[in-house]
């Protein structure tokens, strides 16, 4: 891309872009103004958090996020743009994998790793989700009428490809002389996706203080040491209707030449359609290598030694192309070279490097000094070699990416910077750069050859491989780094004759003789000032990881309780809260707090799917501490009593304002209860009794009802006992159900122990309350039943059992004080005879506990048995006695005597008086 071989005119004439691309982005600036403002003053955590009511609108303009290496010095002989950058777009706005979302080949990729689409086809000048960059090829803007179009070339794999097809992709970048961008990877962060680029192109800035540029800028010219500051313009697009895709050859809006080069002098439509330049801060030092291109020759000024950039074959590396920018080694490469004779055609060797690995003469260092070997004549005709003219001397190092922000040395190839020595000192730009050369000038990342040596990039570290090449797996392990790694270059330069007075302090000192070299020590700002004094020559990636924020934790749902580890809150706006990365003055940090949404659940598969991110609640600023604090205000009425809500939040970092999002953090649910149980009801209490003094075995008290909760599996039924004989009222939880089931009217019924209830010889009635409660405390009216629980057995006892009867009395069963008559009990007796007088109403005992039963006829004496049973249907144990049936004769009524004595001896005189006078008669009538 040697743009001196140039040769048009450029002398077509021209006409204003289209107007609809115009229109659309303009209309597009007042909103996004108006969200910059409502951002600008967004107040610090502690404020509250309805700062920020509405989600902030996604905004589709691409946006510049970081430079990562870019070179900052250009000489305009050599003049080509290199760039590594991350760009951040809207979610889905470009998709560097290229699949067909329509048409027969929907869903598989119509441009394969290492591809790029044939001429006069529109992806070819774009990423296939519509990313176009225009840049100025003379540099300037408003007097410049040429703009290029940078194509693109897919290196990602994906979509199904291969490894040697993602080797493939990855050799035809480094293999790359054109105007061509790639995208390194995608991260996905919030509403943004984070693209990671490279680009290369030709440009043609102005090579001497004659040649037209933009009015208001310093001219090229060597009256400055260091170059003269000039700005880029490159302007990033993203979408379908973004008119500059609509320039096409012998379009009406403009004019292309050859493949994707543009013409227009209506260059103020980029910045009233709001069209970013991303290189707005990416100004660059122009150096001229015509030393005489000054407006005072005596004063001998030039603008000082300039490292080489590289374009085309110049030099030749492995590939046959500028292998040494943006060096993709994510999945390893394959690649014809003859290390020996410089042939890289299919003819030669096939060679392959591992994944991580760069293989050797893949990166170079050159210097040249345009002074050297050259004389200026003062002001007193006097002939001078020009001052700091003789560069055969410089340092380099490989620096790379930490924790997104810091720049450290790489410790496993230069953990300082190297000196390299014997490089001839040149003043032209073009020497001969072939392996076979053995005087070839160039450094390489290769092993020393013939009349080469010491000349060469080999670093000390591990990761440095005796054949040149580099590990920067290996590497990018050992140090933790992000995967982004550029070599920086300082020359060493001295006067003709070998001196460096004047070369290495005052003016000069930064152009000829800048201090070199970071160290893992330096604060950030030294590292920037000395990595900004040198150059920036060679750059490669090994899976670069841009550092996203950490994602908040949310730690709270308040005010909310839990159960069986699940919140519930008696509210219908709660607040959430946590932690996050803290905030500080100019380095602040956003949390954006979300709702599932019922119409698209949080993808559990997938938390950070942002098509599934949920309903907007609200954003606050994290506070020093990195306390965060947002309430849901349910202003969409989402919530609701019943209904069970799932929070994440994500963290945004704000001192950038592109965004840089975290991705989500835990999820957190809570149902909300609002509203109380209906009253359940207590229909039943069935009491066990004694039979024969005890309760049987297993006797339960049995309690049975109905409820009606209004939520499934959240309420539990709660059953209290009072004894009326306890004044005091006091409830006495008895039974806690499981949740129960289902919504509405359902059953419920639970088993006591008879235990449960204490016995009172005055009172035995409990009142039975039953309530609803769920998990926030919030209980329903109660449901009530009295139920006399006397489980006590009578205590009967016989008085006499005898020819007259049974005399018995019943007492409560209790002892002691509390013992008393019973009244109304039954009493059941088992005869001698084995029948039994069942139990009746009809024979009850009286007032004062007393029973009788009158003995069935010819009874006859034996043990007899009696139970009572109370009016609760308790049966007392059974009492026995021994029944004397007959009556007892007593003695006759004699004086002085016995009376039973007396009556039978009367009783047997009778009988023989009558006995006599009978046989007496007998005797007469024979």
């Amino acid at each position: 891309m040697n743009n001196n071989l140039r040769t048009d005119d450029n002398t077509q004439t021209h006409s204003s872009f289209t107007e609809r691309a115009g229109r659309t982005l303009r209309a597009l600036l007042i909103p996004l103004a108006a969200m910059a403002l409502a951002l600008a003053l967004t107040p610090l955590a502690g404020t509250s958090p309805q700062a920020q009511a509405a989600e902030a609108p996604v905004d589709p303009t691409p946006r510049l996020y970081k430079m990562l290496g870019y070179n900052n010095r250009i000489d305009t002989y050599q003049d080509e743009i290199r760039m590594d950058f991350v760009l951040r777009v809207a979610h889905g706005a470009v998709d560097p994998t290229c699949v067909a979302k329509e048409g027969p080949k929907r869903g598989q990729s119509v441009v394969k790793p290492g591809e790029y689409p044939a001429a006069g086809n529109r992806i070819a000048t774009q990423a296939c989700g519509n990313l176009g960059f225009l840049y100025s090829y003379y540099g300037g803007h408003n007097n410049t009428k040429e703009w290029w179009r940078v194509k693109y070339v897919r290196t990602m794999g994906g979509a199904g490809a291969s490894d040697a097809v993602t080797m493939d992709g990855a050799y035809r970048w480094a293999h790359n002389q054109d105007q061509y961008y790639t995208i390194h990877n995608v991260l996905s962060s919030g509403s943004y996706d984070y693209l990671t680029i490279s680009m290369e192109t030709d440009i043609n800035y102005p090579d001497t203080r004659t040649a037209a540029h933009d009015s208001g800028l310093a001219p090229v010219s060597s009256d400055h040491k260091g170059g003269v500051r000039f700005p880029q313009y490159i302007y990033a697009f993203v979408g379908d209707n973004a008119g500059y895709w609509s320039w096409t050859k012998n379009h009406e809006a403009g004019k292309v030449y050859g493949d994707g080069i543009l013409s227009t002098n209506d260059t103020q439509q980029f910045v009233s359609d709001g069209l970013p330049n991303i290189a707005q801060e990416a100004t660059t030092d122009l150096y001229t290598d015509v030393v005489t291109d000054t407006a005072d020759p005596s004063k001998g000024n030039h603008n000082g030694p300039i490292s080489l950039i590289g374009w085309d074959q110049t030099p030749q590396l492995w590939s046959g192309g500028q292998a040494n920018w943006g060096l993709v080694t994510d999945y390893g490469l394959r690649y014809h070279y003859n290390y020996r004779t410089g042939d890289s055609t299919a003819s030669a060797p096939l060679n392959t490097a591992a994944e991580g690995v760069a293989p050797p003469r893949s990166f170079f260092v050159f210097w040249n000094n345009p002074a050297y070997g050259k004389t200026y004549t003062d002001s007193h005709g006097a002939s001078h070699p020009y001052p700091c003219s003789k560069t055969t001397s410089f340092y380099y190092q490989w620096v790379a990416l930490k924790n997104g922000s810091d720049w450290v040395p790489v410790s496993s190839l230069t953990p300082t910077a190297q000196k390299v020595d014997g490089q001839r000192p040149y003043a032209s730009e073009s020497p001969s750069y072939t392996p076979s050369n053995a005087s070839d000038p160039v450094a390489y990342n290769e092993a020393p050859r013939p009349g080469h040596s010491p000349n060469t990039l080999i670093s000390p570290g591990s990761a440095q491989h005796p054949d040149g090449s580099i590990d920067f797996k290996a590497a990018k392990d050992q140090d933790g780094l992000d995967g982004y790694f550029k070599l920086v270059t300082w020359p060493i330069t001295s006067n003709q004759d070998g001196s460096l007075t004047g070369c290495d302090t005052g003016e000069w000192k930064n152009a000829a003789n800048p201090d070199a070299g970071i160290t893992s020590s330096m604060p950030q700002s030294q590292i920037t000032e000395r990595i900004s004094n040198g150059w920036t020559v060679d750059t490669a990636f090994y899976k670069y990881e841009l550092s996203n924020p950490a994602p908040p934790v949310i730690t709270d749902i308040s005010p909310s309780r839990t159960s069986n580890a699940h919140r519930y809150a008696q509210t219908l706006t709660p607040t959430i809260s946590g932690t996050g990365v803290p905030s500080s003055p100019g380095n602040t940090y956003r949390v954006d707090l979300y709702r599932e949404n019922p119409a698209h659940p949080i993808n559990d598969a997938n938390p950070n799917d942002t098509g599934t991110k949920g309903i907007y609640v609200g954003s606050v600023q994290t506070d020093e501490q990195g306390t965060w604090s947002i309430p849901d205000s349910n202003i969409d009425g989402g919530n609701a009593d019943g209904k069970t809500q799932r929070y994440h939040a994500w963290i945004v970092e704000e001192t950038s304002a592109c965004g840089l999002t975290s991705t989500f953090s835990n999820i957190e649910s809570v149902t909300l209860l609002t509203e109380t149980d209906p009253a359940p009801q207590v229909l039943e209490v069935k009491v066990p009794h004694t039979v024969n003094g005890s309760l049987p075995s297993g006797s339960s008290v049995t309690v049975s009802g109905r409820a009606a909760p209004l939520h499934a599996n959240i309420s539990r039924l709660q059953l209290y006992a009072i004894a009326l004989a306890d004044h005091s009222g006091t409830p006495v939880l008895l039974y806690t159900s499981d949740l129960l089931p289902s919504v509405g009217d359902q059953a419920w019924s639970t088993q006591l122990s008879p235990s449960a209830f204490a016995q009172s010889a005055t009172e035995a009635r409990y009142r039975f309350q039953a309530v609803l409660i769920n998990p926030v405390g919030a209980q329903s009216p109660k449901g009530e039943m009295t139920q006399n629980m006397d489980m006590t057995p009578p205590k009967p006892s016989i008085a006499h059992a005898d020819w007259r009867g049974i005399d018995a009395s019943s007492l409560n069963g209790f002892t002691a004080g509390d013992s008393s008559p019973e009244q109304g009990d039954m009493i059941q007796v088992e005869w001698p005879d084995g029948s039994q007088a069942a139990y009746s109403p009809s024979h009850l005992t009286g007032a004062d506990g007393s029973w009788h039963i009158d003995l069935p006829s010819s009874m006859q004496s034996g043990t007899v048995r009696i139970w009572a049973k109370d009016s609760a249907g308790n049966e007392s144990a059974s009492v026995e006695a021994q029944l004397q049936s007959i009556k007892p004769v007593t003695s006759l009524p004699f004086t002085g005597g016995p009376r039973l004595p007396m009556l039978l001896l009367g009783l047997l005189g009778g009988f023989t008086l009558i006995l006599v006078g009978l046989v007496t008669t007998m005797r007469l009538s024979s």
